[in-house]
């Protein structure tokens, strides 16, 4: 396909045509299945060098404009939607898409808003202690403490490190610790 597309900050096998990038977006959404931050889009797609920031922005307008995504507001964020003319881009021109691209796309939107529900849910809190941190994470559900654990760390990178492992997948933190505190290991 034929570049029409900034290229900056595009890894070698990225998008640099812009009807696959719009191609993209709408197949992010379709198969998110829920409103999507527009940064988050944004971001993930620069960050992970699959297309140009400032290109996904002025696309993403683009598409709105012409009915193939919607934009909301969602607990304050603008967020998008995709509409039924936008489904049927991501569906009938899928496969002008990479499909790694595509899943790998799909994958890294949904690990941006497991990881927001993580960080809204659950409680993480570093606190200095003399020369060195504790970090306190606790698992909650439904505002009830599942588990609360205190983690000495020598400094504030190893704490923020912990932090940031724990928020990156609570579910299977409490699982493993419930495990091995029960007997229950396989």
């Amino acid at each position: 396909m034929e570049i029409d597309a900034l290229t900056a900050g595009v890894k070698p096998g990225g998008l640099t045509n812009r009807e696959q990038i719009k191609i993209l977006i709408c197949y992010i959404l379709k198969e998110v299945a829920e409103p999507v931050p527009a940064d988050d889009i944004k971001e993930m797609l620069h960050f992970e060098g699959i297309a140009n920031y400032f290109e996904v922005s002025y696309l993403m307008s683009e598409l709105e404009k012409y009915g193939n995504i919607k934009g909301i507001v969602k607990e304050e964020t603008f967020c998008y939607i995709v509409t039924d003319k936008g489904l049927d881009t991501a569906t009938e021109l899928q496969n002008r898409v990479p499909h790694t691209i595509k899943q790998f796309s799909v994958k890294q939107i949904k690990k941006i808003l497991l990881r927001k529900i993580y960080e809204k849910e659950n409680i993480v809190k570093i606190e200095p202690v003399d020369n060195s941190f504790i970090v306190s994470f606790s698992v909650m559900e439904s505002n009830k403490e599942l588990l609360t654990v205190r983690i000495p760390a020598p400094d504030e990178a190893c704490a923020t490190k912990i932090k940031e492992m724990f928020l990156n997948d609570p579910v299977n933190i409490y699982a493993r610790i419930t495990e091995i505190i029960t007997g229950n290991l396989e």
